[in-house]
């Protein structure tokens, strides 16, 4: 899988992400503001003030993740310490496709491989988050990562597979929730069900109230 991605932080040359930031600057996907590179220095919800400025994907199990077809940079997705639980990862962090394809596949190999690499750092889960914009999509990420969608699931080495070669990763949802001054829903996961009390008491203390609308 590595050899299909290349993983960045703060030391690579900004040159070689401006082509693919640049898709962003005329893309009308509501995500895409946030990838543009326009005032980045000044924008602190851009990925490149994420990436050079608060240097949010530094660090052990942290990186943003490049995807490449014939040197072409067509995807990415970061991932990094949550937070609001440092025994958390945030996945799926400013991940964007440039306009006019769809790599859904791909997607999915970035987030298995953030997922390995955060349990090999000693994490104890991870989640993604999605604002009132994505929160559509919910239901489809819960339904291909839940076992009962493949007949030939199957457990092994602590990985869930859908079918031979196929990992899914068995997902719950909670939110509303008040992360980074928004209202946000996240999917999570834990792989050391000793976490999830602490967790779920974590999860509480920042639930949405209404009265905040």
């Amino acid at each position: 899988m590595l050899k299909q991605f290349e993983i960045i932080d703060s030391t690579y040359p900004i040159d070689l992400l401006l082509p693919f930031c640049n898709h962003a600057i005329d893309d009308t996907r509501p995500g895409a503001v946030n990838m543009t590179p326009v005032d980045w220095e000044n924008n602190t919800s851009s990925f490149l003030h994420a990436l050079y400025i608060q240097k949010r994907y530094d660090g052990d199990a942290a990186g943003y993740v490049l995807y490449r077809k014939e040197g072409k940079i067509l995807c990415g997705g970061g991932f990094h310490r949550s937070s609001i639980d440092p025994h958390m990862t945030n996945l799926s962090s400013r991940s964007y496709t440039i306009p006019g394809i769809q790599l859904p596949r791909v997607h999915g190999d970035i987030h298995t491989l953030c997922i390995d690499i955060s349990r090999e750092h000693g994490r104890y889960g991870s989640f993604d988050c999605v604002n009132e914009y994505n929160h559509r999509f919910i239901d489809g990420y819960l339904k291909i990562n839940d076992p009962k969608s493949y007949p030939k699931y199957h457990f092994k080495d602590g990985k869930h597979y859908g079918k031979p070669n196929f990992r899914i990763h068995p997902s719950e949802p909670a939110g509303p929730l008040v992360i980074n001054d928004t209202k946000q829903w996240i999917i999570y996961q834990l792989w050391n069900e000793a976490h999830r009390e602490s967790f779920l008491q974590t999860l509480e203390s920042i639930r949405w109230k209404d009265e905040w609308q």
